[in-house]
């Protein structure tokens, strides 16, 4: 279970009444991460940031599998990253 998941299971539980949106994002940075926030269902959609997903390649993965789960998701960048804090992911 994610770090946090027990109080995100609360929180999600007292707003599925609601149209409040929950996205994960700093405890989405990895493919199992995000595997694991999408099999315990409490966030909406994930955030796909591409630095702390380790760089396109790795991010893509992510996205590859949030889309055939149906789970949406945003893909963003760091403030001032640059292709090469991108690259740097990429090893």
């Amino acid at each position: 279970m994610a770090p946090g998941a027990l109080e995100m299971a609360e929180v999600s539980d007292r707003l599925k009444a609601s149209d409040v949106k929950i996205m994960a994002d700093e405890s989405a940075c990895s493919f199992h991460e995000v595997e694991s926030l999408v099999e315990e269902g409490h966030y909406n959609m994930i955030n796909v940031r591409l630095s702390k997903c380790g760089g396109f390649r790795r991010s893509l993965r992510i996205i590859d599998f949030l889309r055939h789960k149906g789970v949406p998701y945003q893909v963003a960048c760091q403030l001032g990253e640059s292709g090469i804090l991108s690259a740097q992911g990429e090893r």
